[in-house]
């Protein structure tokens, strides 16, 4: 009887399975691009402090300055990077809520379908025990 919304639960569930591993993929994603955005900032606060630093050579603040622009376009490029990745996990989990509303009305129509059954065998259970119980009266 639900043979076919069985199978097609088993295809809802295996959606769910691969949105789930895309979730995971863009978490880690998301995560490695936070850590470059971090570590390309950090780079230039380390630079500009060598630079600032008492003991530096007058040299430091010349080859800061020549390095800085490369470490500003680090800076930008891993926060693009990084929201570029807050944007696809933010697809992600949307794909995984609707993966999962699918699986649920699926599951719903099969529980609510069972439930259905067994009230019909229940009704046709008494039923069948008020027959045997009138033909006793009757006889």
């Amino acid at each position: 009887m639900s043979g076919g919304l069985d199978s097609v639960l088993r295809l809802r569930q295996m959606a769910l399975d691969e949105a789930k591993r895309e979730l995971a993929e863009c978490v880690q994603a998301e995560t490695e691009a936070s850590d470059r955005t971090k570590a390309a900032a950090s780079a230039i606060h380390r630079e500009r402090a060598a630079a600032e630093a008492l003991e530096a050579p007058d040299t430091a603040v010349e080859a800061f300055a020549a390095w800085l622009p490369r470490g500003l376009r680090a800076v930008d490029a891993a926060r693009e990077a990084e929201a570029r990745g807050e944007a696809a996990l933010t697809q992600a989990r949307v794909r995984v809520a609707n993966a999962r509303s699918a699986v649920e009305a699926i599951e719903t129509v099969l529980r609510e379908r069972e439930e259905a059954r067994q009230a019909e065998l229940r009704r046709a259970e008494q039923a069948e025990m008020d027959e045997v119980g009138q033909r006793r009266r009757i006889d």
